[in-house]
């Protein structure tokens, strides 16, 4: 007994020790793992959307590998590290390195060449009705746009049509956009419908090595009705990517009210690259400048003109966008009614106690 208990204990001081010294459960043996930090350094230096940046973080990442400090941890911890390392240069809040335990799914469906990937973007955006999760008419005819994800026109344009249809006789509209990480090409459609006009030229983009700027202007054609009437965005640190676009664009143009807290603040786009069999960077190569402001959101974020909890929000813009309203009819005592109504249904339903 005393012989098993002498070689349990022996056997446990060995994984203590293991564990201490930072043995990591991976099939990847540590010059692999060395390997993989120069490979991001070297796509960074080649991709990145600032040379300078990318220069820098490789002159930080090589001695730090070299030196062991990316030895020791598991995968996952590893990705977490260089994510948090590569940012406190960068500030750039879409630079990441991606770890799954499952090789299939290291690189996003939209990110691979896989044969079956299409196909699955196509599933992803039908079953997520092209990220509009839900619109209704509120109390006072205020429309409400829930907007998860910003999808590809060529997909959900009928679905975005449908919504601005169904929008387009309220009086103010609210879109939310507070759980929105981003997307495609969503927001310049939906955009096109927010101003009287064609030809508003809302940014640009310039893309690392290719030495051209791209230009994004409104639709000059739009199916249905345009909707001139006030908008409100609901935002906060989940506001990300392409609808911080969204929101950046409309917002310099004071086409909306911002309602909630700041953006995530990540600006520039990019793709993954394949760095081994469980582990993927993306690499911003590319980053949007809005012609007004010659900047853009990148590690800044958007504020809000009128700051509330995020949770809070709607409830908030939905007081607001029915005050506006009865501002705006002057005294029309017949005009306001609804609006009045509404509003003072909202206001007893926020102060109820609650149960």
């Amino acid at each position: 007994m005393r012989h098993l208990l002498r070689s349990s204990l022996a056997a446990w001081l060995v994984v203590a020790v293991a564990l201490v010294a930072g043995d990591f459960p991976s099939d990847q043996s540590l010059a692999e793992r060395r390997a993989v930090i120069d490979l991001i350094a070297t796509k960074l230096e080649a991709s990145y959307v600032s040379a300078s940046v990318a220069a820098e973080m490789a002159a930080m990442l090589r001695p730090r590998s070299a030196g062991g400090g990316y030895d020791h941890g598991s995968l996952a911890e590893l990705a977490d590290q260089l994510t948090a390392d590569l940012r406190q240069i960068s500030r750039d809040g879409h630079l990441r390195v991606r770890h799954h335990s499952d090789p299939a799914q290291v690189m996003p469906a939209w990110n691979q060449p896989a044969p079956d990937a299409e196909a699955r973007y196509r599933e992803h955006a039908r079953r997520t009705n092209f990220g509009f999760a839900r619109v209704e008419i509120l109390p006072g005819n205020v429309g409400y746009l829930r907007l998860d994800e910003f999808g590809d026109p060529a997909l959900g344009g009928d679905t975005a049509a449908a919504v601005m249809r169904f929008v387009a006789n309220t009086d103010t509209l609210i879109i939310d956009l507070r759980e929105n990480g981003g997307g495609g090409g969503m927001g310049s459609v939906l955009a096109s419908y927010l101003f009287e006009g064609p030809n508003i030229h809302l940014s640009n983009f310039e893309i690392r090595g290719r030495g051209e700027t791209l230009q994004l202007w409104t639709a000059p054609y739009v199916p249905g009705p345009r909707y001139t009437r006030p908008v409100f965005l609901l935002t906060g640190p989940g506001t990300a990517s392409a609808a911080e676009s969204f929101a950046y664009m409309l917002h310099n143009r004071k086409r909306v009210t911002l309602v909630g807290g700041k953006t995530a603040g990540a600006a520039n786009p990019g793709g993954y690259v394949r760095l081994s069999e469980h582990l993927a960077v993306f690499v911003p190569d590319g980053r949007p400048v809005d012609p007004l402001t010659g900047t853009n959101w990148e590690g800044v974020g958007i504020p809000p003109d009128i700051e509330s909890d995020v949770a809070a929000a709607l409830n908030l813009a939905h007081v607001r966008a029915l005050e506006g309203l009865v501002a705006a009819a002057n005294g029309d005592a017949a005009k306001s009614a609804p609006w009045n109504e509404a509003l003072a249904l909202l206001l007893s339903r926020r102060e109820q106690p609650a149960r």
